[in-house]
């Protein structure tokens, strides 16, 4: 729960007006360590579910961060 607000808190310092609204998506959010990739992240998930005329969800995210982030081996082995 301190991780999650921790994200919030860096996304609102950011200037984001919309946040995630559960904590899963956080959760998502949190396996970013650096803060300017979570806002990225955060707003091409956003862009990602408006095409979709949905709200962004934790798969959102992870596709989101698959243009932004480069995944680590060890990283794509844990979450298979």
């Amino acid at each position: 729960m301190i991780q999650a607000g921790d994200v919030i808190r860096g996304l609102m310092a950011a200037g984001e007006m919309v946040l995630p609204d559960n904590e899963r998506i956080v959760r998502e959010l949190a396996k970013y360590p650096n803060e300017s990739d979570r806002v990225l992240i955060w707003e091409r998930a956003r862009q990602i579910a408006n095409r979709n005329k949905e709200k962004p969800t934790y798969q959102t995210n992870r596709d989101a961060a698959l243009g932004i982030v480069p995944i680590r081996q060890d990283q794509k082995d844990l979450d298979e």
